[in-house]
């Protein structure tokens, strides 16, 4: 979620526009005719958002954070959006060099249909450099416990099971009833397999390409059924679920087995632990960045309606209610004080899990 419940309204309608680059700062309005001078009306230098920012008299926060976000560089100063530093673009990019799984072993449609057990597991799905997903395989009949890491950058729970049901089809010889929980996998094959093709709009599209190629090509089984037959089993079930005919055991020992396996092959390929400090870090800093720039627009927009200047606002077009500004709800010492270390505790650590979170979903360019 973009925003934390400890914003107002207010507050976040200035963070949209902050982070949508619409702070409409006097050099701004001046180059578009509406106001007669680029200066600062508070202190008469020339106004544009590192001045708002950073070296108002009025609205500027007094603080070490402009110069600790240098290695930033510059697209920070005008949105607090951070970039990626050299150190988070190279663990993104080794993503790539997850090996992938290509054992491919010849079928046999006439042999025995072997039921199997398939699951995906992701960690760290906040943050696309620390995301990590994995699938696992669980076939009795055929001897496979497989845990297989998901390639490539892009790390979610989905992309996992589905790439869970790519594997298995690719090791298996004997015909498959693959038992899954993923509903989302069991609507995408249903799709499939009714239109006979792959929708250009599914997901992970070339996961589902592969797959549907090798199954297309092989003649039905010796029972006259498909190759490959998914089905839908309960996820986590318990003995409750069994009770009420939500699950059985064979399907509740089989998809736990599986549920294991997968969560294995998210954590082969963890990030080192200098890049989940350096995105910790990067996530604190974004909120008291953004936390001081929402401060140096309350300011400003205070000192605007307290001169009768209000009509030449910070923004293009507000809807807010200028009377809706409390300057002194947001001290950014707090972003320094006790909260941050419980976060800390909790390393790594969610944004959102940060009760002064404002905004750090968006930390990232």
């Amino acid at each position: 979620k973009p925003f934390d419940g400890a914003l107002s309204k207010y507050q976040q309608g200035i963070l949209e526009g902050i982070l949508s680059g619409g702070v409409a700062t006097r050099d701004r309005l001046f180059k578009a005719a509406i106001v007669p001078t680029p200066n600062c009306p508070c202190c008469q230098q020339v106004d544009s958002a590192p001045h708002l920012f950073f070296n108002c008299s009025t609205s500027a926060t007094p603080s070490i954070w402009k110069d600790h976000f240098s290695e930033y560089g510059h697209t920070w100063q005008c949105t607090g959006v951070f970039q990626r530093s050299k150190p988070m673009q190279k663990a993104f990019k080794d993503l790539d060099l997850i090996p992938s799984h290509r054992i491919f072993r010849d079928k046999n449609t006439s042999a025995t249909r072997a039921w199997a057990w398939t699951d995906g597991s992701a960690e760290n799905t906040f943050s696309d450099i620390l995301a990590r997903s994995g699938a696992g395989i669980f076939c009795p009949l055929l001897n496979l416990s497989l845990s297989v890491p998901v390639p490539g950058i892009t790390q979610t729970n989905q992309r996992a099971e589905a790439f869970a049901l790519l594997v298995i089809v690719r090791e298996a010889t004997n015909p498959l009833w693959v038992r899954t929980d993923s509903e989302w996998c069991i609507l995408c094959w249903d799709a499939i397999t009714l239109l006979q093709a792959v929708p250009h709009d599914i997901e992970h599209r070339d996961i589902w390409t592969e797959l549907f190629d090798i199954v297309r090509d092989l003649p039905l089984c010796s029972d006259g059924a498909p190759f490959f037959i998914p089905s839908w089993v309960k996820g986590h079930a318990s003995e409750l679920h069994i009770q009420a005919g939500l699950s059985t055991d064979v399907d509740l020992y089989g998809n736990d087995k599986a549920d294991r396996l997968a969560a294995t092959a998210a954590r082969m390929y963890k990030p080192l632990p200098e890049i989940y400090s350096a995105v910790d870090t990067a996530v604190i800093d974004t909120l008291c960045a953004q936390s001081n720039m929402i401060l140096a627009i309350q300011r400003r927009m205070q000192w605007l309606t307290d001169h009768d200047q209000l009509p030449g606002s910070v923004f293009y077009e507000s809807s807010c209610n200028p009377n809706d500004i409390a300057p002194d709800q947001w001290n950014p010492d707090l972003l320094r004080g006790p909260v941050f270390s419980r976060r800390k505790d909790l390393y790594p650590s969610y944004p959102w899990q940060c009760d002064l979170a404002v905004g750090a979903i968006h930390h990232f360019v």
